[in-house]
């Protein structure tokens, strides 16, 4: 944490540029919406194949192939709108998770001189060591922080 806080406008401004650019959802917004049309167009064909096949005679064989195919189409629809919808809320999350953190470490003064479970629990996903007292921290916020501990 003392490499943050010593680095603290750079990781600032390193982390603001990440929030902004992990908060743009427009692409995802705007196939949501087109998702959203092929669903109600699924919902509707399905309605008018049912529709029709109780106002005309017809070969229930053929009626059975076509309302499975659509609704096969109107399923497929479906599960890509929840997908959108999840990696919308998934990057709304993690925006959260980076300005929370970008919130702690504004609010750091000077030198951590202790071990706060508190802040290592807010602020550190995981530590990966590696050789020769090689540390990765991966910060909650996504960003990886290399230091080497001196034995």
């Amino acid at each position: 944490m003392n490499k943050v806080v010593d680095g603290k406008e750079f990781y600032l401004s390193e982390l603001r540029e990440i929030a902004e650019m992990l908060s743009d959802t427009s692409a995802l917004e705007a196939e949501k919406r087109s998702v959203e049309v092929q669903v109600a167009a699924a919902a509707d064909a399905i309605n008018e194949a049912v529709s029709e096949n109780a106002r005309v005679a017809q070969d229930q064989n053929e009626f059975r192939k076509r309302y499975d195919a659509l609704v096969g189409a109107y399923r497929e629809a479906e599960a890509r709108q929840r997908a959108v919808e999840d990696q919308i809320e998934e990057r709304k999350a993690r925006r959260e998770r980076i300005e929370r953190f970008i919130r702690q470490v504004e609010a750091m003064n000077g030198v951590v001189g202790e071990f706060s479970p508190a802040l290592w629990a807010s602020m550190v996903e995981s530590v990966t060591v590696g050789k020769e007292g090689q540390m990765t921290f991966l910060l909650t916020c996504g960003m990886e922080v290399e230091v080497t501990v001196q034995r």
